[in-house]
């Protein structure tokens, strides 16, 4: 009996190992590219939305830094501080308009009417005149549009120099 068994073992064939699975390497790659270009996408999002929110809190923080001149130096102040503003958003150029242009600039950077066709214009020639307008009301507007204001992605060091007054002196 043993020898037919033996003889059995001899007839059959060796064993042979199962074919390897297809590599996985390349869906594997696929997906942590994927993975990392999703982050980075997430990444960027979530630093414009700071940024943003950097340069609203920048500039409602100078408008609150002009509420103890007096009305004459607050004008000029929230003149300049509207200038800092214009020029990190839009430009040298922009920064450098006069007049009627300058309301204009403004208008279109703020998404509003309110320099051009309301208090605002106090901002552009008016701001030399011999009378005051109610800064107050001025400073109320400002502090909305702030509030509501939209940038370009920026860097915080920008932010913080293009809302620093420059010093004198």
């Amino acid at each position: 009996m043993a020898d037919g068994l033996a003889r059995a073992l001899d007839m059959m064939h060796p064993m042979r190992e199962p074919p390897q699975p297809a590599s996985l390497a390349p869906f594997a790659l696929a997906l942590a590219v994927g993975c990392a270009a999703g982050l980075v996408l997430l990444a960027l999002a979530i630093l414009a939305r700071h940024r943003r929110a950097g340069l609203r809190d920048a500039a409602a923080a100078a408008l609150a830094r002009t509420r103890a001149l007096p009305p004459g130096d607050r004008l000029a102040a929230q003149a300049a501080l509207l200038r800092r503003l214009v020029r990190q958003i839009a430009g040298e150029d922009a920064a450098r308009l006069q007049g009627a242009a300058w309301l204009a600039e403004l208008d279109r950077v703020f998404a509003t009417t309110f320099f051009t066709q309301h208090a605002g214009v106090a901002y552009g020639d008016a701001l030399y005149a011999a009378t005051l307008p109610d800064v107050d009301v001025l400073d109320a507007e400002l502090a909305r549009l702030f509030a509501k204001l939209r940038a370009p992605t920026i860097s915080r060091t920008a932010e913080k120099r293009a809302l620093t007054p420059a010093r004198v002196g």
